[in-house]
């Protein structure tokens, strides 16, 4: 298993326009070293959008801030979760979000720097996705993960409290209001995961459908190439079966007797 992981981290450390053909040939290689089911697995790997590419080179190239943005992470949580049990203040969640902010604001000047080394626009619609999903990732479980590791494939979207961090927050409420909100941060979350797994089903799909178009299209080159060899051996054995045929009729055998009564005479 450790060789795979260890494609995979390369992989998704490739400039992007290398990772479709890097990702089929680890693939094979897999299955022609006796691994077929690493090789399905990395087969659908999905590619990563431009935002999510540039976040993880950010993991590549600056760890020590991604860290900074996962405690960053775990003190927003934590603030969270103590507001909703009322059990914190606002002040606490406030001053919690300017810190994962920051460290967010930082992030995405780096993400710039990594956009314009690849020749690709760093614009404000795409750095404000690229700080979306560093905003998200920081926070979520599935997110943290693949934000550490640099394995991002598309945009997360902020979930919970971290989406309304612009509004101002009561310093408290009813229990039914927060049994309230927490139902709508809930449907929300499951909502965002469906279209996400959605999302990843779409281009995993796509990206299968264009290797299959790929695998047939080298099969036909192929299948040709064997029609045109076939072709020219067929030619080569025709061609031989005619001169073998002006062989059989010319006359050797006379010749040669003439020639032992010319040596007897």
């Amino acid at each position: 298993m450790r060789r795979p992981a260890q494609g995979i981290d390369r992989l998704f450390g490739l400039p992007l326009g290398e990772f479709i053909s890097a990702r089929n040939e680890l693939a094979r290689r897999l299955k022609k070293e006796g691994d077929p089911v690493a090789a399905d697995k990395i087969r659908v790997l999905a590619k990563p959008s431009v935002s999510a590419w540039t976040i993880n080179q950010l993991s590549r190239r600056e760890p020590a801030a991604v860290r900074e943005l996962l405690s960053a992470g775990d003190a927003v949580r934590e603030a969270q979760t103590r507001l909703l049990r009322e059990a914190g203040k606002p002040d606490s969640l406030r001053s919690a979000l300017a810190k994962e902010r920051k460290v967010i604001n930082s992030l995405t000047e780096h993400a710039r720097s990594v956009l314009e080394e690849a020749g690709r626009p760093a614009t404000e619609a795409m750095l404000q996705r690229i700080a979306g999903t560093l905003q998200a990732a920081a926070v979520e479980d599935d997110g943290r993960r693949l934000l550490k590791a640099g394995r991002l494939t598309g945009d997360l979207e902020p979930i919970g409290f971290e989406a309304f961090a612009g509004f101002d927050i009561p310093a408290r409420q009813t229990g039914s209001t927060y049994d309230e909100l927490s139902d709508r941060r809930r449907q929300k979350e499951e909502h965002q995961q469906r279209v996400r797994q959605a999302q990843q089903q779409v281009r995993e799909l796509e990206d299968a459908a264009r290797d299959a178009e790929h695998e047939a299209k080298c099969a036909a080159d192929a299948a040709a190439e064997t029609q045109r060899i076939a072709e020219k051996a067929r030619a080569a054995a025709e061609d031989a079966a005619v001169e073998l045929t002006e062989l059989r009729q010319s006359d050797p055998p006379a010749a040669g007797r003439r020639k032992a009564r010319t040596t007897r005479a």
